[in-house]
């Protein structure tokens, strides 16, 4: 009578199995999530330097993530100029963004959080060059 042979996967297998599963997992997340951000090599906006001396940063373009307070203003050629709040190292902030009028697709609206690609124009002003919900 002829034998059967074992053919088993051994567990150790199995454990290195699962655990490259889910190393692939986690590195397609990690891709997805922090490489796929297109603010990513942008620096963050220093809220607290800005309001000191808004000239100082002409030119230059950062990324503000904040809440709509308020619509300031609107016309049709320049835009909307809204009021933001936005939130660095536990204080709170107020800056006013100009949204021109090639962003009017996007909604905004009060309360709303947002991430906001801005360039410094002149007079210090802030004028986003891309905008998208937070």
């Amino acid at each position: 009578m002829p034998r059967k042979a074992n053919r088993t996967v051994p567990l150790s297998w199995i454990i290195a199995l699962v655990a490259l599963i889910a190393l692939a997992g986690g590195s397609i997340y990690f891709m997805r999530t922090f490489l796929s951000d297109p603010y990513r090599g942008i620096p963050e906006l220093p809220v607290a330097q800005y309001g000191e001396n808004s000239l100082s940063f002409r030119g230059n373009t950062y990324k503000v993530t904040g809440k709509v307070e308020n619509q300031l203003g609107w016309s049709d050629k320049s835009g909307r100029l809204f009021s933001f709040e936005s939130d660095q190292d536990g204080k709170a902030y107020h800056v006013g963004i100009l949204l021109p009028s090639d962003l009017n697709e996007v909604n905004v609206q009060k309360g709303q959080s947002f991430e906001i690609k801005v360039k410094v124009v002149d007079k210090g002003l802030l004028q986003a060059v891309q905008i998208r919900k937070a």
